[in-house]
């Protein structure tokens, strides 16, 4: 998040290594990360993530959204 490539507005930058869930807009362009299924971090519970249509849900094992974002 800290060296993002080049976008422009609309964009979305889908990433994980950090396992800790977001799902934001960042200006004119979109952050998500799913979390982690094995090694959460950051006090989160294990998480995994859908992408249908136009929202972005991140869930935990019990189906709670722990973020979600829907794109204009």
């Amino acid at each position: 998040e800290n060296h993002m490539p080049p976008m422009k507005k609309g964009d979305v930058l889908v990433y994980g290594h950090t396992h800790v869930p977001m799902a934001k807009a960042q200006g004119p362009f979109y952050v998500l990360n799913p979390g982690s299924v094995s090694l959460p971090k950051g006090g989160n519970p294990p998480t995994y993530a859908i992408l249908e249509g136009r929202e972005f849900r991140v869930l935990d094992f019990e189906g709670n959204v722990v973020a979600k974002m829907v794109f204009s």
